[in-house]
């Protein structure tokens, strides 16, 4: 059995780590604690609260120590579940539950153990901005699905003769396939077909949002701006 999984008495006694928590808390036990600093340090002076902007950052960062993708997910998954209040008790159970296994104990040793919860205090130290960057994502998120990944597959189709014995012409095709979550938890997709002119305007709408989107990013900086001048 994998030690970092749970036993069957640590499950039926309310004493087991969820294996996201476990992921991450490995993760955030070999970062070097500078590293988690300049994460706080972007947190407190981001301008825009929004949690791409925020991965952005964090996956920048962690690949200059040759970290991934899913070590970024890892990072973010602490600083918007976890608050500041809650990091002690939390590393109590985590201690009892890491000392309960040799195994686990050589993985989260002394040292491990004394840097997560360092490291843990670090990234959730922002109280005030990280309560509001939640509040940003939940704004985002509470009146429309979550995307999660988008694909789009290029295809030729044949035109064949009324006999089905030549083909005529090939018609060009992109599949569309996006993935996202609902606000129920579950899981769901939609796929169309695009020609390449149905393709072409789909890239031009997307353009012209994202001119609108700066447009808004300008405005919300500039409004921020005049809120924090002094009264004269």
């Amino acid at each position: 059995m994998n030690p970092l999984q749970n036993t069957f008495e640590e499950l039926t006694t309310g004493r087991a780590v969820q294996p996201e928590t476990v992921a991450s808390f490995r993760l955030v036990s070999t970062l070097e604690p500078e590293t988690c600093q300049r994460i706080a340090a972007f947190i407190q002076k981001m301008e825009r609260f929004a949690g791409e902007t925020l991965y952005a950052f964090v996956a920048e960062t962690l690949q200059q120590g040759t970290g991934s993708a899913s070590d970024a997910a890892k990072i973010m998954n602490v600083i918007l579940n976890i608050n500041a209040d809650s990091v002690g008790p939390m590393m109590e159970q985590f201690s009892d539950w890491a000392g309960s296994h040799e195994e686990r104990r050589r993985i989260f040793d002394d040292a491990a153990i004394s840097r997560l919860r360092s490291n843990l205090e670090t990234l959730t130290g922002p109280r005030q901005a990280i309560a509001t960057l939640k509040k940003a994502e939940d704004l985002v998120r509470s009146v429309g699905n979550e995307l999660q990944t988008i694909r789009f597959v290029c295809d030729l189709r044949p035109i064949f003769d009324e006999d089905h014995i030549r083909i005529l012409s090939l018609s060009q095709v992109a599949n569309l396939k996006v993935m996202y979550v609902k606000q129920t938890g579950d899981r769901d997709c939609f796929e169309l077909v695009l020609t390449k002119g149905e393709l072409q305007q789909f890239r031009d709408l997307a353009d012209d949002a994202i001119k609108k989107m700066a447009v808004l990013e300008s405005a919300s900086l500039s409004v921020a701006g005049d809120q924090e001048k002094p009264q004269s």
